[in-house]
């Protein structure tokens, strides 16, 4: 039996150890996994929606997510940057969204 290989509209973010890797793809550059590699694990929810976020719970709530990710000790990825990247698949390494139970972080990235 033949593999078919998955298709997605939009873009996929690697959610990488490396910063660069990161940067690349916010600026348009789409990168392969084996280019993102190591991916970075042990992604929290105060990553993905950092406590100043929460104030906000409504459509804008996707202005916002990962702006608190740190790799190589900086948060590479602003408001909007998801968005305007026009990314809809997030792929990262064990354990994303470990921490406090969070119903915001998945709305924010859906």
């Amino acid at each position: 039996m033949a593999k078919t290989p998955l298709r997605f509209e939009g873009r996929i973010l690697f959610l990488s150890s490396h910063c660069e890797a990161v940067r690349a793809q916010l600026q348009g550059h789409d990168i392969t996994l084996t280019a993102a590699l190591p991916l970075r694990d042990d992604i929290s929810t105060d990553e993905i929606t950092p406590v100043v976020v929460m104030m906000t719970y409504d459509a804008r709530l996707g202005e916002f997510p990962y702006v608190g990710f740190k790799v190589e000790g900086v948060c590479p990825i602003g408001n909007f940057a998801v968005q305007a990247g026009g990314f809809t698949v997030t792929v990262a390494g064990k354990r994303y969204g470990k921490g406090s139970s969070r119903e915001s972080s998945p709305l924010a990235v859906a």
